[in-house]
């Protein structure tokens, strides 16, 4: 009558790995609304600009432009953290 705690263990061996694997898909889940968030926000400010009857086309261009940068800028930053909080302290490399 005695019960084996070592089955357990042995029934689920690939458990942790499955748990990273789908801890890794959330978090590039995460990734991409914040992306997808981002584009919205520029895209608006971005519409704002092309609408705005005050302004010359020249200016708007300049805006535009700039928001683009601004744009790229933002991605770029949340994609660097993503990959130095995510990936580097774990030890996985951000291609995995």
């Amino acid at each position: 009558m005695s019960a084996s705690a070592q089955r357990s263990v042995d029934r689920y061996p690939n458990a942790h790995k499955d748990y990273h694997r789908k801890s890794q898909v959330m978090k590039r889940e995460a990734l991409e609304r914040r992306i997808d968030q981002i584009n919205h926000d520029y895209d608006t400010q971005i519409r704002y600009v092309k609408n705005n009857p005050r302004l010359r086309n020249k200016e708007k261009k300049r805006q535009i432009k700039q928001l683009e940068k601004d744009r790229k800028v933002a991605i770029d930053r949340l994609r660097d953290k993503y990959q130095r909080n995510y990936y580097y302290r774990d030890g996985y490399s951000f291609n995995k």
